[in-house]
């Protein structure tokens, strides 16, 4: 029995599709399992930036999408992505991440025919012969295929026809090899191929075949009978096969008759199934429109409006207010931080001044200094008379002392004035900030709450929710009436019991326009006569192979149940 192994990662909402498969898968665990079971597969576009980008948004692992993103900015980067890929979760081992690795290392430095060959060369070693023949042809018919490499490549899909029991093909292959490579093996693999085309066992003489007379060893024949028991199944597979083309083909033919039907109809009724056709068509087309349009809103704005939707009116209208509050506030602030600056510089001056005053009156008094003893040794020495030299003297001197004394004072007094206007300025600088922090905490808030920058972008997201919803109303409306005319084309058209009303309601293009039911009808066409060519070249292989098969039982006298079982369901299938 198998073991559960539980997702541990985010299972995706959108599934990530391999085209190469045609698989859907939700999981990082799915996609390992993808990865372990088909390797060989992988090519170097598998790093592509949709996977990526389904990494980082459904998965909601951004920081293995970004290592993702740097190795497959790499061209040799294939391996690394791979593992880094397989390592995102516990699914695989080390060892199995390791083997990953050096399975995908074996591509590296060589050209793109070399690592196509290896790709179809794994299939093959796993037995998977029809994928590897796939594989082996499209390389085949690649431009530049020549020479050694080609004769390689046709000898492993010889090889890969003889496991499936189709030795005529296998011996034609393993002829085209030895003409391009020469190799002697080659040559040998077609003369078996040939002998066991003819039914014969390789080794059994120069005549290829086996006497009425002679028998195969009991262990060849054992081998023998397992082999066509093999082939038996394979061929019940084709025949199970052909039974569903022919159902398919069927199908296609009573589409044919309900087109035909159509264009038999009445005019009176052919214009009703139109005109109900046509509103299929439009509300179609403007669901289309929708679902295809740019949005302009994100779902979480979209959520996050849509919950909190009687709020944010007043929400725009409280930002707006307090982002214009706010401006004024720092403008104010602005203002009462230049006015503060202006009153210390200017109290900066007037100390400048009273320090230059200080200095003219120590100035001044040495001046005057000197002057009295300049008067005194003239009145003493030369007993001149200084009487109005003193008295000028004196009067210069007075004169100096106050115009020094009264702009001193002066100075003081504004200096005093300017401490207490730039006080000021500062009281109501720190009430201003005060009412500066609490208006941003306010804006910073409703900002980082409703995820915007600013009172306009807020007022943007919120007429876009509003547009949004009446979108997502018309969208609505739009299904609604789009069930009602599905249900009334498909009701107008069973009254002339077609074979599949609804596969109409998507095909309403072509009940409105003739060009379009010409197109289904060709297409339809060209569809029945590759499924006829196909149930033609099935019924013949399949009959090819019951006689092959009864030939060889006839001729070696292996007959089990088993092989008469699968002959005798072969024949009900050659006969429907």
């Amino acid at each position: 029995m198998g073991k559960m192994l539980l997702c541990a990662h985010r299972i995706a909402s959108v599934p990530y599709y391999i085209e190469q498969m045609a698989l859907n898968v939700y999981s990082l665990e799915e996609l390992c399992h993808y990865l372990k079971q088909n390797i060989d597969l992988v090519e170097p576009s598998f790093m592509e930036e949709e996977l990526i980008e389904w990494v980082d948004g459904e998965l909601e692992m951004s920081a293995l999408a970004t290592r993702l993103k740097t190795l497959s900015a790499r061209k040799d980067g294939l391996a690394d992505f791979i593992a880094a890929l397989a390592s995102g979760c516990n699914y695989c081992t080390k060892e199995e991440v390791s083997s990953m690795r050096r399975a995908l290392m074996e591509f590296e430095g060589k050209s793109e025919l070399e690592c196509r060959k290896i790709r179809a060369d794994r299939l093959l070693q796993k037995k998977r012969r029809r994928s590897c023949i796939m594989e082996y042809r499209k390389i085949l018919e690649l431009p530049g295929v020549s020479g050694e490499f080609a004769g390689n490549v046709w000898h492993n899909l010889g090889t890969a026809y003889a496991g499936l029991f189709f030795f005529e093909e296998a011996a034609a292959c393993f002829g085209k090899a030895y003409q391009r490579n020469g190799n002697p093996l080659s040559k040998s693999q077609q003369e078996f191929a040939l002998q066991l085309a003819k039914g014969a066992l390789p080794g059994a003489g120069e005549g290829g075949g086996l006497t009425e007379a002679e028998e195969p060893p009991e262990q060849v024949l054992e081998q023998w009978k397992e082999a066509y028991v093999r082939r038996c199944e394979q061929m019940a597979q084709a025949g199970k096969e052909l039974n569903e083309e022919k159902a398919e083909y069927r199908i296609v033919t009573d589409y044919l008759k309900d087109i035909q039907l159509l264009e038999e109809l009445p005019g009176e009724d052919l214009t009703e199934i139109r005109s109900v056709a046509e509103s299929v068509q439009n509300l179609n087309h403007m669901r289309d429109e929708y679902q295809n349009s740019e949005k302009k809103i994100s779902d979480v704005q979209f959520v996050q409006m849509q919950q909190e939707e009687d709020e944010i009116p007043d929400a725009i209208v409280r930002l707006k207010e307090n982002e214009a509050y706010q401006s004024m506030v720092k403008k104010d602030m602005n203002y009462l931080e230049g006015e503060k600056n202006e009153w210390h510089y200017n109290k900066m001056e007037l100390m400048h001044q009273q320090k230059t005053l200080k200095n003219l009156s120590f100035a001044l008094l040495f001046l005057v200094a000197a002057c009295m003893a300049a008067l005194l040794t003239m009145q003493l020495s030369f007993h001149m008379d200084t009487t109005y030299a003193w008295m000028g003297m004196i009067f210069l001197a007075a004169a100096g002392g106050f115009a020094i004394f009264l702009k001193f004072s002066m100075n003081q007094t504004e200096i005093r004035q300017s401490e207490v206007n730039m006080n000021r300025a500062i009281v109501l600088l720190n009430k201003v900030k005060l009412r500066y922090v609490n208006v941003t905490n306010a804006v910073d808030y409703a900002r980082e709450k409703y995820h915007v920058k600013n009172a306009y972008e807020f007022n943007y997201i919120w007429e876009q929710y509003l547009n949004e919803l009446k979108e997502r109303e018309k969208f609505r409306q739009a299904n609604d009436d789009m069930e009602y005319y599905n249900t009334k084309l498909v009701r107008l058209l069973k009254r002339y019991r077609l074979y599949d009303a609804s596969v109409w309601v998507n095909q309403s293009s072509a009940l409105v326009e003739k060009k379009e039911m010409v197109e289904v009808k060709h297409n339809l066409v060209v569809r029945r006569q590759k499924l006829r060519s196909r149930i033609e070249y099935s019924a013949q292989c399949i009959r090819e192979y019951r006689q092959e098969i009864e030939r060889m039982l006839k001729k070696y006298k292996i007959d089990t149940t088993q092989i008469r079982d699968i002959i005798a369901s072969m024949d009900q299938v050659d006969a429907g």
